[in-house]
């Protein structure tokens, strides 16, 4: 392994100087061997805190334009990239538990310890946090249907059934190394990309698009037209590889507000 080459890729997916400056942060790290050095460094660069039912408009995307687009018949293959512990895939197959049999989700992480608390399936949820009240609106049907089962011990505890956690795959991998390894009809990556550079994000959009089939959807999270979305905001709107669906998902996705961005796209 190549100090220089593997530093120069951590400049080139994060921005120059982000290695050094993450060691000078973090003493333990410097302690460490150069190749735990750089997988610290990875973990510590991107955020990995998710919810369940955190995006609706993403949701609604899925719902009235990617599964509205393929033949009912048809399997749909969806890809969930960073999913870190789990909780958005579960969304979408609660969501879409009525036409589970017709559902494959495969969902990756590039950290180990977040794909092993996704394949328990097991989560804790405070009765005061807005994941709380977002769960009860869109999975009150879950228990009732066997997806999970629920106790309240001080706080919402879910536990998905044997059968819900056999339609998801958690896998480890890194969409920075290369494309997955097979195609899917649609991507879901939400909250991963704001994280790079744009040198990153456009390394990552290529893997992604050689990771979709012929017309494959990439949904990423809804953004915000604000200033502090900044040079993210330009560099999503029109990306290398993808036609921009931002109007069409205003037409057929309801509540969308007029400062609410749905990053929504279709490969080349």
């Amino acid at each position: 392994m190549s100090r220089e080459k593997e530093i120069a890729k951590i400049a080139e997916f994060f921005g120059e100087g982000w290695f050094e400056e993450i060691v000078q942060q973090e003493p333990s790290i410097a302690a460490l061997p150069f190749e735990e050095q750089l997988k610290a460094v990875k973990q510590r660069s991107v955020h990995w805190g998710t919810s369940f039912f955190r995006d609706d408009v993403v949701l609604g995307v899925l719902e009235r334009m990617v599964l509205a687009d393929l033949p009912p018949d048809k399997t749909t293959h969806i890809a969930s990239i960073g999913c870190s512990e789990g909780r958005e895939p579960f969304s979408v197959l609660i969501q879409r538990w009525g036409r589970r049999d017709k559902l494959n989700i495969d969902a990756y992480d590039c950290n180990p310890k977040n794909i092993g608390i996704a394949k328990r399936g097991i989560y804790r949820i405070e009765f005061d946090s807005l994941e709380y009240g977002r769960f009860q609106r869109s999975a009150a049907h879950a228990e009732v249907n066997g997806i999970l089962k629920t106790n309240l011990n001080g706080r919402l505890e879910i536990n998905f059934s044997e059968d819900a956690k056999q339609k998801i795959s958690f896998c480890v991998a890194d969409i920075t190394e290369g494309p997955l390894s097979r195609r899917y009809d649609a991507v879901l990556m939400l909250n991963v990309l704001f994280y790079y550079s744009q040198n990153g994000i456009n390394r990552i959009l290529n893997n992604v698009r050689q990771s979709l089939n012929a017309g494959g959807w990439l949904l990423c999270e809804t953004g915000y037209d604000w200033p502090v979305f900044g040079n993210y905001a330009k560099w999503m709107r029109n990306p290398s590889g993808f036609e921009n669906q931002e109007q069409l998902a205003r037409k057929l996705v309801p509540n969308i507000g007029e400062s609410q961005v749905p990053l929504v796209y279709r490969a080349k």
